[in-house]
């Protein structure tokens, strides 16, 4: 751990001692205005006056608990492995005193286009647990990828109904666009020995049949359509561009929970206690004698870094999951190293802690109350902002490599290795390139899939590989989706049989997910 200053009890007396210093340094002003200046004046109104017009507080911390309460510090040096949380607020001269807001009477969630609030999570697994118990054929009901094939898995899907409403734990939602929203099952360990299969679903209401079946375990087909997966990579795609705007809800307490944060209600109500205890200071303020002086708080925004920790990945979470001995020999059988090397101190590292997601919380005043808006900045399954420009920047001096791993064993009219390396030396406009995180098994890894955006034929095309980030070196580039392959017409196969892709395709996919699952379940400020 970094080493850390203790600087107070809990945040209300960051607000309080940082309004007090304010005051304190304005009463100071005051008093410095002896008789003898006074007298100098050329006459009463010429006499000048000085203020503290405004003072900003920006605080960089890290938390950690007692038995008793939260204590906060401030670190000192920035740590490989720590979390850096943020506190801005401003004291600001104004005419007349505050008024002491109510408390929090409303709020608003900010997230993603792409996820679905943990409170309508609950009215899409019901639609797609009581739409899959209707019988097959059933007009407006489900139908399975191949529709001449319904019939033959109606028990089966009936079954896995039966399978969802008992293990809702392992539900993630999507929000696709236009009315979709893609839910998959995440599955351990799933037929064909060591191969990872999840349940896929695609949920379109207003559409022929409302839940297009992709692939779930046991259903004996060894091949699933990319088209959901597709789908998936175009919603965060327009979500990173800005051309899905940011889904809004109301605020709720316990509303963290599903964003992967523990303990964010006693956050937050540290925050409020702080912010109306240096309002009701500044509003009891009286005038000066010789000058009114009040102040106003403002701009009050908190960022927290949060992630699943290490520890919870080695002891809970692959014990939950059912990643036990299988899934290591899995990883041991596809190459996986047990350790890392990081070329920046040559120090060895157990693959490291994840990266982290982003909230910020800002507190404001509306009709006479504090009002709380909450957003979801950024998630740590999902590359955006500086990390993802950072992973650019590192892939330039790559692209040879990768593209000549993507035009391996290329057919007669596939894309050459020159096309993959022109498009990976000039990152498209926009925010364009998909980059999901996914964690191995045996160890916290970092693979990266990365999905690019190109042209061939004259007609727009994903090209798709995965490659291992161990601190600031890159590794272990696999193919997953070629260039010149219609993304409709792609399959994948989790279970090692004749596919278009390799194998190594869905598990890329499968390890996102769980990361995804992961940080739903459970997250950890740090």
């Amino acid at each position: 751990m970094p080493e850390l200053i203790h600087v107070a009890g809990d945040l209300g007396g960051v607000f309080d001692r940082a309004t007090r210093a304010v005051l304190a340094a304005q009463e100071n002003l005051d008093e410095r205005l002896n008789p003898g200046y006074r007298r100098a004046s050329q006459w009463p109104g010429h006499q000048l006056f000085y203020a503290v017009p405004r003072a900003a507080f920006d605080l960089s911390f890290s938390l950690t608990f007692d038995r008793k309460r939260r204590v906060l510090f401030i670190r000192r040096r920035r740590g490989r492995k720590s979390l850096t949380h943020r506190l801005r607020f401003e004291l600001v001269a104004v005419p007349e005193a505050p008024r002491l807001p109510g408390p929090i009477a409303g709020g608003e969630l900010v997230e993603p286009y792409f996820l679905i609030s943990a409170a309508d999570e609950d009215f899409w697994a019901t639609t797609l647990i009581e739409t899959l118990k209707a019988p097959a054929n059933t007009p407006g009901a489900w139908r399975y990828r191949d529709p001449e094939t319904d019939a033959r898995f109606e028990s089966q899907v009936h079954r896995e109904a039966s399978r969802l409403a008992a293990d809702r734990g392992m539900l993630i939602f999507f929000r696709l666009g236009e009315g979709q929203i893609l839910v998959v099952r995440v599955k351990g360990k799933s037929g064909g020995g060591n191969a990872l299969k999840d349940g896929l679903f695609l949920i379109r209401p207003d559409a022929e049949a409302r839940v297009t079946v992709y692939a779930f375990a046991g259903d004996g087909v060894s091949k699933v359509s990319y088209e959901p997966l597709h789908l998936l990579a175009l919603a965060v795609r327009r979500w990173l561009d800005g051309r899905a705007p940011d889904h809004r809800s109301p605020w709720r307490p316990s509303a963290a929970t599903g964003l992967g944060l523990e303990d964010f209600d006693d956050f937050v109500a540290d925050l409020e206690r702080g912010y109306r205890g240096a309002l009701g200071l500044l509003a009891s303020r009286r005038d000066a004698s010789r000058l009114p002086s009040h102040f106003d708080l403002v701009g009050v925004e908190a960022e927290l870094s949060f992630a699943v920790a290490a520890m919870d990945w080695k002891t809970n979470f692959r014990e939950w999951l059912g990643l036990g001995e299988e899934a290591d020999a899995a990883d041991e059988k596809d190459g996986t190293e047990d350790r890392a090397v990081d070329r920046d101190d040559g120090q060895e590292d157990d693959g490291g802690e994840p990266a982290a997601s982003r909230l910020s919380v800002r507190l404001g005043r509306r009709d006479g109350r504090s009002f709380l808006t909450v957003r979801l900045e950024e998630v740590e399954f999902v590359l955006a902002g500086a990390d993802l420009e950072r992973l650019l920047e590192q892939l330039r001096p790559l692209a040879a490599e990768v593209a000549d791993t993507l035009a391996e064993n290329r057919g007669p009219d596939g894309a050459p290795a020159s096309r993959y390396r022109d498009l990976l030396r000039t990152p498209p406009l926009g925010r364009q390139v998909v980059v999901f995180r996914s964690y191995r098994q045996k160890t916290f890894l970092e693979d990266l899939l990365i999905i690019w955006p190109g042209e061939w034929g004259g007609r727009r095309r994903d090209f798709a590989f995965t490659i291992r980030r161990q601190g600031t070196r890159l590794s272990k580039i696999k193919k997953v989706l070629a260039l010149e392959q219609p993304l409709r017409a792609v399959t994948v196969d989790p279970l090692g049989e004749s596919s278009v892709i390799d194998r190594r395709a869905y598990q890329a996919f499968h390890r996102f997910f769980v990361a995804t699952c992961l940080w739903r379940r459970r997250g950890a400020a740090s």
